[in-house]
């Protein structure tokens, strides 16, 4: 399973030593592979135009979320963080560049009527080293660390 061909890219926010190793090692495992599995269409477009894996052996199997089903929703949750329902953005992820954080921080930079942003994964100082500002025009009246949410 090859999620994508990110770590043949410099603005991937993947470390060199990283970098490194993918480009040397996830090819040579791709080629030995009988077939390579991947997540989207693109993914598998890129990873033949970039020579990681031929289209012809590479076939795509989306991501489950089927697993979400077995936790019963908390009807408590979102009056609990101080969140109205329809009315926050949720992100998940980590800071890292080509997870294209930046552009749910521009949007929310824009007319965004009400909207709280609650991040999953990185904190705030996390989002800040990426260059990822808290969004302004009065989206974040309070930032709390609710867990893994970030609430901006």
């Amino acid at each position: 399973m090859l999620h994508d061909a990110q770590f043949l890219f410099p603005d991937s926010s993947y470390p060199w030593r990283q970098r490194f190793g993918y480009r040397l090692l996830v090819p040579r495992m791709a080629r030995s592979s009988a077939i390579v599995l991947t997540v989207s269409d693109y993914s598998r477009q890129m990873l033949d135009l970039l020579g990681v894996s031929a289209r012809a052996r590479t076939r795509r199997m989306h991501n489950g979320g089927d697993h979400i089903h077995d936790i019963a929703a908390s009807s408590d949750a979102l009056s609990k963080l101080g969140i109205q329902p329809l009315r926050y953005v949720l992100l998940f992820g980590s800071a890292k560049a080509y997870k294209n954080n930046r552009v749910v921080f521009d949007a929310l930079a824009t007319d965004v009527r009400g909207l709280r942003l609650v991040v999953i994964g990185p904190d705030r100082q996390a989002l800040h080293a990426a260059g990822l500002p808290r969004p302004r025009h009065g989206v974040c009246r309070r930032v709390r660390r609710c867990g893994a949410a970030c609430i901006l």
